[in-house]
């Protein structure tokens, strides 16, 4: 997302939040960028709106992005924000990563062997993509799983995450959010050729990792584990980019 359109979705978000009563008739509202992830949006009562019905400044709102995150309002403006040099006092979110796992080749079995695999958020999107070392095609195995565990650094959010394939279709696409027992299915799709599974899931989905979570992945067929990157002694560690 672009500095443009976070702040026009900054801007959004902050009126939308405002109740529909009369003080707040005629609001306006500018949003300035604070750094990468946060977005500072003044606002400014209508004309004749306001408590005492005279306009005027209405406080500044910090909205962190990518999961849209709202501070509580605050006296004064997006300027005192920035002058201070203080930072918001908002949750930092789901920072955006690239994060590899490289695998020794030839301990996979049946066939089956991870040469590498890739996580990444772009900011809306969470991609995974599994590298196997021999080009092998989906109508090639069957009931095969590739799975992520991923564990945020506080140990207090845990999902498994994947695809599976069963006579060489998907039938499966899922996030399992293992500390409330709940699944949501995903309807984007894997991509699996020559050797290579893509898969991607919504920031919404996954975002309670936050920043530097671990995470380590499998190749499940007929339900047993036949290669992994990473294991639980030596996850992989996803640092934010920046």
């Amino acid at each position: 997302m672009s500095d443009a359109d976070r702040v026009s979705t900054a801007e959004g978000l902050v009126v939308a939040e405002l109740p529909d009563i009369p003080i707040w008739e005629g609001v306006t509202t500018i949003g300035t960028v604070v750094d990468d992830a946060d977005v500072c949006v003044d606002r400014t009562y209508g004309e004749d709106g306001g408590p005492d019905g005279a306009g005027g400044s209405a406080g500044y709102v910090v909205v962190t992005f990518p999961g849209e995150t709202m501070g509580e309002p605050k006296d004064g403006t997006c300027d005192d924000l920035l002058n201070a040099g203080a930072a918001p006092a908002v949750r930092a979110g789901f920072p955006e990563f690239y994060s590899t796992c490289t695998d020794d080749r030839g301990d996979g079995s049946n066939g089956v062997d991870i040469e590498e695999v890739s996580l990444s958020n772009d900011g809306s999107l969470v991609f995974a993509s599994v590298t196997l070392s021999e080009p092998i095609e989906p109508a090639d195995v069957n009931d095969l799983s590739f799975l992520t565990l991923a564990r945020s650094a506080d140990r207090e959010s845990s999902y498994q995450f994947g695809t599976k394939f069963l006579d060489g279709a998907e039938i499966a696409n899922f996030v399992f959010d293992m500390n409330a027992s709940d699944q949501e299915s995903v309807t984007n799709g894997a991509v699996f050729a020559d050797g290579q599974v893509s898969v991607r899931y919504p920031v919404a989905l996954l975002e309670p990792l936050g920043s530097d979570f671990t995470w380590v992945s499998t190749v499940t067929q007929d339900g047993k584990d036949v290669d992994s990157c990473g294991d639980e002694n030596s996850p992989n560690v996803a640092e934010p980019e920046n």
